[in-house]
């Protein structure tokens, strides 16, 4: 399920609360904020352009600046691409000074960017993304994912349905990281509930992600 419009202006709200604990710097100088979303995609409905405009409207309700420093938001179209998302992840840091990101869109891209964004000490706040891995494999303890996993969709639906008599599962599972992920966490779900799963096939997802 999409996080709600109101939940998302929440959440950024939230990081700019937690950005107050950062050191002081020139009070001029603007808190700027990159928004990687898919702008012109197949995500962009679920978030995109809402997204950059759900922080601009948070950043508005919190005043507008952070420590004296005006509140920028900068968004950017990652175009469901890993390898883009991450080079414009590292153009906003080394050339507009970003020093935190909100991710929505393809997890793929979300998993690169927090990635770097680990390494640079700097705060993701993950709200289209969907894939376990942000709080698995992938976790950085500088992120926070603000919408159910694979893991709790899995086990709140493929669980119950073991529970009321669905058994026997064959997985028809898209080959994209949210696919491959909801498909694993499934898995587990279902034999945790006392259900088989007695085959998987694969199948493209467009070009919307790369594995």
């Amino acid at each position: 399920m999409p996080c709600p419009p109101v939940t998302r202006r929440l959440a950024v709200a939230g990081l700019f609360a937690t950005l107050l604990a950062a050191p002081a710097v020139a009070a001029e100088t603007p808190l700027r904020i990159g928004v990687i979303e898919d702008l012109s995609g197949m995500y962009s409905g679920n978030g995109g352009p809402n997204m950059v405009l759900a922080a601009q409207m948070a950043a508005e309700d919190f005043g507008g600046k952070v420590l004296g420093r005006p509140i920028e938001v900068i968004g950017v179209d990652h175009q469901n691409k890993p390898d883009i998302g991450s080079g414009l992840a590292r153009q906003l840091v080394d050339q507009r000074g970003v020093t935190a990101f909100v991710l929505g869109g393809a997890s793929s891209v979300g998993l690169a960017v927090q990635s770097y964004a680990k390494d640079r000490r700097i705060t993701t706040l993950v709200t289209g993304g969907y894939a376990s891995q942000f709080s698995g494999a992938g976790c950085s303890p500088y992120g926070t994912q603000w919408v159910p996993s694979t893991g709790e969709l899995a086990k709140a639906v493929a669980g119950a349905v073991v529970q009321v008599g669905g058994k026997s599962w064959y997985f028809i599972t898209a080959d994209y990281v949210f696919g491959q992920g909801l498909a694993a966490d499934a898995g587990k779900a279902v034999k945790a509930a006392g259900g088989t799963v007695v085959g998987e096939i694969w199948t493209c997802f467009g070009l919307v992600e790369s594995g």
